[in-house]
């Protein structure tokens, strides 16, 4: 089965940005839970 370069390709950069989001997602989900932690010690 010869897979086409630009369909490969393509797949990378679908991998590629849905790992981009996912660590954006886990960024902000720990940020948000951080300014909790700090809100409830204040």
């Amino acid at each position: 089965m010869d897979v086409p370069f630009k369909n490969y390709e393509l797949i990378m950069a679908m991998i590629l940005i849905i790992a981009v989001i996912f660590m954006v997602v886990a960024f902000v989900k720990i940020t948000i839970e951080h300014e909790e932690h700090k809100d409830d010690n204040a």
